[in-house]
């Protein structure tokens, strides 16, 4: 820190040359010509040094203080330059302090703490006290006491803590090795690696550590950084580390030297400065006393077993005794692929090395690909496409970006596209990967295949059953892999999921795939290979095991009966579509029959199955996962085959989704394992056996759709039924008996039944549960259910919400506890609960109860911390928001649509979360306080149909959608539109809008929303296009053509985006249509307005984000809108979408394209004009508009 007689010039000089700025902005900081002058010249060092970091820290202040022309900091500039007028620019201040300020960056400060105190107090207490006053803590928790009210407030040392990581962070980014080895955010890996192993504090106990992860996720990089960080200074006995050794890749090492004992001998060699060192001196009294007095630093890299981990410290780790081979405070980092080496009691800790997030793979990607932090933007698009094969991996990353550096797009998109389909690999990350998968044992190396090819994503309970036989338990070789890094065990919503990193998903097809012969490959995906099998490859000598077909990828194909005859070891049959409802059957069999399916089958799924039974002859006794969505089956087995159902003796999930002509189910009452049945949709579904209800493993019944289905069992007695889907079953009366403390969801949604469940079904629901009843027969609910997620009580008839005796209790422990509270069209409902924002924690939904006249008041803000959405809507009888609703401090979305509230209380200012506020069709809505500039974070406000709203207060400066449609009084927008950076703004129909406030509502929509954003939106009543458009068609024509800029202007500068602009008009009639554009490459004519055959291919298309609506008036409009998305999605086949693998504007530069405007809809929308703008980036980063 400079003295304080030390000069302001010094001060700069210094400035200049710091790798890293702290801005602490606090009340005073602007009235500080120091302080100013110092933040312009922090600004020009980060503008001209793109290495140089900011970090603001907010004290005592909020950010909108400091960036508001409004704020606190542009009142106290004003003071300072009336008191000494040439003291400096405010408008050069003003533009840094907003440049600082806008960084990512701490926020603490000044906090209120307001209280409802009691009427002899006077009213409100608001007390005032800064984080630093001595009294802080002391005078919060006084008042707290006195008056039971809340407060918020950032502690100040965890502030200075965040700070001091940041800038530590920052500064090991910023190291030379990290630099020049083009390591990515090391910076905050290192530290936690760092905190791991107490560094702070080397006196206290022998720590190890060890870094587990897959090969090639950067253990060895992260621990050799943490190691050089320790031991790059000159060592000295001072030194927290008397002596330090690394041994890089142990595991290979004792391969090649068959044995540990050469390393043994190096690392103590070294430790002990000792040259003929041997085994046996190892066990010396006095060498061991020697070692035990040294403090060391070891890096062990790459162990391959827990047994070379040990003798490599000396027998120390069977023995425990670690804490005594060296002295007290040394560090010993492993590095290791498989979890069980690191896993002894001596590990203290073991820290998993993730994979990148997509950021970070981005920069280390492009770092190797363009020797820069990001590609340029016509490479993105392929740049996109490595990221997902590598997802993550460091090593691939490199490796990938090495090999692609310096090569053309043709050579990108055919080597990327060999590398997804399995057709090629990079040995470098191949033979890494690979390493792990040759140490597995012959169990192992066909289980680890078949969960990478096609198991991955299940349950991990489901995964042990589909691949448990009487002479096989897969536990203890799945957790081994789990060890090994080469499954992952994630936590699901049902339970812990296997996954497996897509990059040893490829490596487990080239694995498959290096057998030549499709006769003899033990699994296939790709579709020619499946069907040359299939239609051409017959015989018996098919050693096929698992065929997974994705029908979206194929054409249409015929079947024979012999088609699977000779496949004796199938276990694995999935013909599927992503999405089922939206395919259709393309497997054809026109015999009408299979005749062979093998009795080793584990899994059969096909989507759309053509015939209406199984192969008669199909023995299913090993089946675990059954599977005909949307199939034409009516019984799984007809006539002789039926005996065959009853030996579905280990089937885990029955999946007849969408089978609209199934009559009956298969006989269930020896699948005693079954967890999952699944029948929605089921039409012609009339009954569920009673055998079902015996089921004791059952987890998830689904029957939801089930228009005919009558009869159901009266009881369920699975204690381990979780889902229970009963919707628009149209026929069932009655909720059936369900003796089950683990139910989470019940769903009872416009079933006829006239009763609530009783409270001893919803009562054992889990804390967490979903409870949906929307059944307009329900006249009462007795007792309300305690702790549920969700409670959805909706359509019914019901007057009042009845609480138990047991929950007349004013403390918020003692009422039930909902999650989030939805009551929906409860035409009968008066009045809510008095307590009812004690009833829920989250979230609460009143729509469409018109007899509701008022709501509660919110009394306290204690336990509203997490209430975050409140919609009361179509509640024609509300006509107040209540005035406490500022205790809803965690507020984020506000709903009052459709009610008859006239304004909103002054106190709406105090939601300092809220995000956004919906206020449509409020009928008698006339004025909105002017208090909405002063919510920070608001980002959508929706005042949509308010007929007799006239002006718009001021607004906040993050505001992202604004709409104001079919306001038909609003005459005044605020003064400052044009300086707002909102992307969406609509005022259609807004027929007394003032039009100058239009134009600059127009012009600020191209210099200010367009770089901050990826889409934007411009709808108003006008008649012409802005002049920046400088494509424009004639009058009445709906088309406009454009000759691209030549591919070397598109590399001079950098395209942004693209604009588009229509004038409308419309027939006195309401309707609502979307406007989109399609681009053709022009080598023909037009065919009057509209694009003829011999125009050209259509070859890629926009459209805009809100839908145009016009109500009965016959007004002129204009639409604009904008968007990044170069690479629209272009229809290639009719099955499946998929995006250009280059720029349009690249593939097409110098071509003459033809922008045809259409409205996807009626005739009543006309199109008077349209255009189109390119717009390109300049230096400063500002848009431009490419002329003509």
């Amino acid at each position: 820190m400079l003295p304080k007689t030390e000069s302001i010039d010094e001060l700069l000089c210094f400035l200049q040359r710091s790798a890293v700025s702290v801005v602490v902005f606090s009340e005073r900081f602007a009235d500080s010509t120091w302080c100013l002058d110092e933040i312009v010249t922090i600004v020009r060092r980060m503008k001209g040094d793109h290495r140089h970091r900011v970090l603001p820290v907010f004290y005592g202040v909020e950010p909108s203080d400091v960036t508001d022309d409004s704020g606190s900091y542009s009142a106290l500039i004003d003071a300072l330059l009336e008191a000494n007028p040439g003291a400096g620019n405010k408008e050069v201040w003003m533009d840094a302090l907003k440049e600082v300020a806008n960084r990512a960056g701490h926020t603490s400060g000044e906090k209120k703490i307001k209280s409802e105190s009691s009427k002899a107090d006077g009213g409100n207490v608001v007390k005032e006290l800064k984080p630093s006053s001595e009294s802080f803590t002391h005078e919060a928790n006084r008042i707290l006491a006195r008056t039971g009210s809340f407060v918020f407030y950032k502690i100040e040392s965890e502030l200075v803590s965040a700070v001091v990581d940041d800038v530590s962070k920052t500064l090991i980014d910023m190291s030379p090795s990290i630099v020049y080895n083009k390591l990515v955010d090391m910076g905050s890996r290192i530290l936690e690696v760092e905190r791991l192993l107490a560094m702070d504090d080397v006196t206290k106990h022998t720590c190890i550590i060890g870094l587990w992860g897959m090969g090639g996720s950067g253990k060895t990089t992260l621990a050799e950084a943490c190691y050089q960080r320790q031991t790059s200074s000159p060592t000295s006995t001072k030194g927290p580390f008397f002596k330090h050794h690394f041994i890089r890749n142990i595991s290979e090492k004792c391969e090649a030297q068959r044995g540990v004992d050469g390393l043994i001998l190096e690392l103590y060699s070294q430790l002990l400065s000792e040259e003929n060192l041997t085994r046996e001196n190892l066990n010396n009294v006095a060498l061991r006393r020697r070692l035990s007095n040294l403090r060391v630093l070891l890096l062990l890299d790459n162990v391959g077993s827990m047994w070379q981990l040990d003798q490599l410290l000396l027998g120390s780790i069977f023995s425990n005794d670690v804490t005594k081979l060296f002295a007290p405070g040394s560090r010993i980092i492993v590095t290791a692929r498989d979890k069980k080496v690191i896993q002894h009691g001596q590990v203290v800790t073991i820290h998993p090395v993730e994979c990148l997030q997509d950021g970070e793979s981005l920069q280390v990607f492009s770092l190797f690909a363009f020797g820069e932090s990001a590609p340029p933007d016509v490479w993105m698009d392929l740049s996109r496409k490595a990221l997902s094969y590598c997802s993550g991996n460091p090593l691939a990353l490199r490796v990938l970006g090495g090999i692609l550096n310096g090569e053309d797009r043709r050579y990108w998109q055919s080597f990327l596209e060999s590398l997804t389909l399995g057709r090629t690999g990079v040995p470098e990350i191949h033979d890494i990967l690979r390493k792990s998968y040759d140490k597995l044992n012959d169990k192992q190396q066909p289980l680890f295949l078949d969960v990478a090819c096609f198991l991955h994503g299940m349950l991990r309970s489901k995964l042990l059953k589909f691949t448990k036989t009487s002479c096989y338990d897969a536990y203890s070789d799945v957790q081994d892999l789990i060890n090994k890094s080469l499954l992952v065990c994630a936590n699901g919503k049902d339970g812990e999921m296997i996954e497996v990193h897509d990059l040893l998903k490829y490596m487990a097809w080239q694995i498959v795939n290096k057998e030549r012969d499709l006769r003899k490959c033990s699994r296939l995906e790709n579709p020619e290979d499946i069907t040359e099998l299939l239609q051409t490859l017959k015989g018996t000598d098919r050693a096929t095991e698992a065929i997974n077909l994705n029908l979206s990828k194929i054409k249409d194909m015929n079947l024979e009966a012999n088609a699977f005859q000779g496949m004796n070891s199938l276990k694995w049959l999935k013909f599927y579509w992503s999405h089922v409802r939206l395919g259709r059957c393309k497997l054809h069999i026109p015999v009408g029959r299979i005749d062979f399916l093998t009795t080793k089958l584990r899994g059969l799924q096909w989507d759309i199955y053509p015939l209406r039974s199984l192969p008669s002859g199909f023995s299913p006794e090993n089946l675990r996962i059954l599977a005909l969505r949307d199939s034409h089956i009516v019984k799984c087995w007809e006539g002789e085959g039926e005996t065959q159902a009853a030996k579905l003796v280990n089937l885990v999930e029955l999946d007849l989704y969408g089978c609209r002509y199934l009559t009956a189910l298969p006989d269930l009452s020896k699948s005693t394992h079954l967890e999952v049945l699944i029948l929605r949709d089921c039409r012609s579904l009339v009954e569920l056996p009673s055998c079902v209800g015996y089921l004791d493993k059952l987890v998830r019944l689904d029957v939801e759709d089930c228009s005919n289905l009558e009869r159901i069992p009266t009881k369920f007695k699975s204690k381990h039924l979780k889902y229970v889907l009963m919707s628009k079953c149209f026929k069932v009366t009655r909720c059936p008996d369900i003796n089950s403390k683990e139910l989470e969801v019940l769903d009872l949604d416009r079933t006829p039944i006239s009763a609530a469940p009783p409270a001893s079904i919803y009562n054992k629901m889990k804390q967490g549960g979903i409870l949906s009843l929307h059944c307009r027969k329900i006249t009462s609910f007795p007792q309300l259910p305690e702790r549920l997620e969700k409670f959805s009580l909706s359509n019914t008839s019901v007057t009042e919400i009845k609480l138990g005796d047991q929950h007349h209790s004013d403390s918020a422990l003692n009422g039930p506890r909902f999650g989030q509270l939805w009551l929906v069209n409860n035409s009968k409902l008066e009045s809510l609960p008095l307590n009812i924002w004690k009833m829920v924690s989250r979230e609460v939904v009143v729509d469409c109860s018109p007899l509701i006249e008022t709501l509660p008041e919110i009394l306290e803000a204690e336990g509203m911390e997490g209430f975050t959405w409140l919609a009361v809507t179509r509640c024609k009888l509300l006509k107040h928001v209540p005035s406490s609703i500022n205790n809803m401090k965690f507020l984020q979305v506000l709903n009052f649509s459709g009610t008859a509230i006239e304004t909103l209380p002054d106190c709406i200012q105090d939601l300092s979360e809220l995000l956004t506020l919906e206020l449509s069709n409020c009928s008698r809505l006339e004025s909105i306080p002017d208090i909405l500039h002063k919510l920070a974070k608001l980002s959508v406000l929706i005042v949509t149909d308010c007929k007799k709203l006239t002006l718009l207060p001021r607004l906040p400066p993050c505001l992202k959608l604004l709409s104001a449609r079919f306001c038909k009084s609003l005459q005044a927008l605020p003064s400052d539109i044009g300086g707002l950076s909102c992307p969406e703004m609509w005022f259609d129909c807004c027929s007394q809008l003032d039009r100058a406030l239009l134009g600059d509502m127009v012009s600020g929509f191209l210099q200010q929303a367009m770089p901050l954003h990826s889409q934007g939106s411009r709808l108003y009543p006008g008649t012409e296009l802005p002049e920046w458009f400088h494509y424009q068609s004639e009058e009445g024509m709906a088309f406009v053509t454009v000759t691209l800029p030549a591919a070397s202007a598109i590399c001079e500068q950098k395209m942004k985006e693209i604009a588009f602009g229509v004038v409308t008009t419309s027939q006195p009639r309401g309707f609502m249509q979307m406007m989109t554009c399609g681009c053709y490459i022009l080598n023909g004519s037009m065919d009057g307005s509209r694009p003829s055959s011999s125009v050209g291919a259509l070859f890629a298309s926009w459209s805009s984000s809100l839908l145009v609506a016009f109500d009965n008036e016959n007004l002129s409009h204009v639409h604009l809108w904008f968007g990044n998305k170069l690479r629209p999605r272009c229809t290639t086949n009719e099955d499946q979408e998929e995006e250009e693998e280059e720029a349009w504007y690249v593939k097409y530069a110098g071509e003459t394209v033809l922008f045809y405007f259409f409205h996807q809809g009626g005739e009543e929308l006309k199109i008077k004009k349209c255009g189109v703008s390119l717009l390109y980036s300049s230096t400063d980063c500002s848009p431009i508009v490419l002329g003509v």
